[in-house]
């Protein structure tokens, strides 16, 4: 057992996502060590049964005797190994319906639907199919942050890169391609974050299903898919703030703050542990304990706007109107589009009698909404605004 992981056990009786030198997957899964629950078993109920990586990356045989009808056929005989899967995959892409979902191989190839890991998983069950090398890449583009409800969702782009096997570092031409990407959408704005390892790649896909099983209020699953994923990443920040969101949701305080410490302890993004650790701060109000963490956290860097908007709104929710402010525009740095920012701050400026200047943020909202909704949401509140002032001076 990692001896990460026998720490945090040791803590506590016992929320969130995610190439340059190429890093070739093996074909057999990595022998693991079982981790001991007995003592963490009983709030959440038994261990349920896992999609395991090999069932991971299973198709039918109908599935694969179409691609294989396809990748052998001797139309495509002159057409290197990598290209040819890859245009099989550009040929069911062209039907694809994007969603949120994280499915297995089966369930893509099923659905012609899924996100970005799901294509991932589809592209690496056809390439081990054939032999045809691969890896995956994080990449950064303009990320998408969706809200549901209580739960929010960073979209993390991945994307697959097939690999000429033909190519040769010493003897390749100029401009001879190493190999070709895989990507939903691609805008051209992506920038290469790094290679994203096997053991993350699983990690990653346990960590999406805990979090669809969260937003579900399926505590009992996220959790032992949360507990799964950091398997093989033992020390990710975005498993462990999960298991303290997944404690504290269902009462567990002293348990959630434990797994909070640890985190803060041993993770290296820290921000949103942080955060939520003072949420649960202040929900016990433990109000001296809960500034400490604000102060650590206005001396930090984040590089996700995200975190930066999320702290915005818990400021604003306890009347720290300024320090809203601050966090909205290091949010705003970050991703100028995000629309959603500068209507927290027109709110912070209106609250505080800031008629002017609330005025201008919700005409910047309205220059930067991206959909007719939140614009026409925008206008309203604007001349609701504008209404109130002519009525007050009259």
């Amino acid at each position: 057992m990692p001896h990460s992981i026998q720490r945090l056990f040791a803590l506590v009786n016992i929320a969130i996502f995610s190439l340059s030198a190429c890093t070739v997957f093996e074909q057999d899964t990595p022998q693991l060590p079982i981790v001991a629950l007995t003592s963490l078993v009983s709030p959440f109920g038994p261990k349920p049964v896992m999609v395991s990586p090999q069932d991971l990356h299973y198709i039918n045989p109908a599935q694969a005797q179409d691609f294989l009808n396809y990748f052998e056929s001797p139309a495509h005989a002159q057409t290197p190994d990598y290209l040819r899967l890859a245009d099989y995959i550009v040929r069911r892409v062209e039907s694809f319906e994007y969603n949120a979902d994280t499915l297995t191989a089966e369930q893509v190839l099923q659905s012609n639907s899924g996100n970005c890991l799901s294509l991932a998983i589809m592209t690496t069950a056809l390439a081990r199919l054939v032999g045809v090398r691969m890896n995956y890449q994080l990449m950064d583009d303009e990320p998408v942050f969706e809200f549901n409800g209580s739960t929010v969702v960073k979209g993390v782009h991945v994307r697959s890169k097939l690999m000429n096997s033909a190519w040769n570092q010493a003897k390749a031409p100029m401009n001879s391609p190493r190999g070709i990407s895989i990507d939903y959408f691609p805008t051209g704005r992506a920038r290469f974050i790094s290679n994203l390892g096997e053991q993350d790649y699983y990690a990653m896909y346990y960590r999406n299903l805990a979090v669809e099983s969260l937003q579900d209020n399926d505590f009992n699953s996220a959790y032992w898919l949360s507990m799964e994923s950091l398997k093989y990443a033992p020390e990710h920040a975005d498993a462990l703030n999960m298991l303290a969101v997944i404690h504290r949701r269902i009462g567990r305080i002293e348990a959630a703050e434990q797994v909070y410490l640890y985190a803060i302890a041993q993770a290296e993004d820290k921000l949103a542990l942080l955060k939520n650790y003072r949420l649960l701060l202040l929900g016990q109000n433990r109000l001296e304990e809960a500034q400490i963490i604000a102060s650590r956290l206005a001396s930090m860097e984040d590089p996700s706007p995200f975190n930066w908007y999320h702290l915005a709104r818990d400021s604003y929710e306890e009347g720290a109107y300024e320090r809203a402010i601050s966090y909205y525009n290091k949010a705003l740095e970050l991703a100028p589009y995000l629309h959603e920012a500068r209507l927290g701050i027109a709110l912070c400026h209106y609250a505080m009698g800031r008629i002017d200047k609330a005025d201008a943020a919700l005409l910047a909202a309205i220059e930067n909404a991206n959909n007719n909704r939140s614009r026409q949401r925008y206008k309203e509140k604007l001349y609701a605004l504008r209404d109130e002032v002519v009525k007050t001076t009259h």
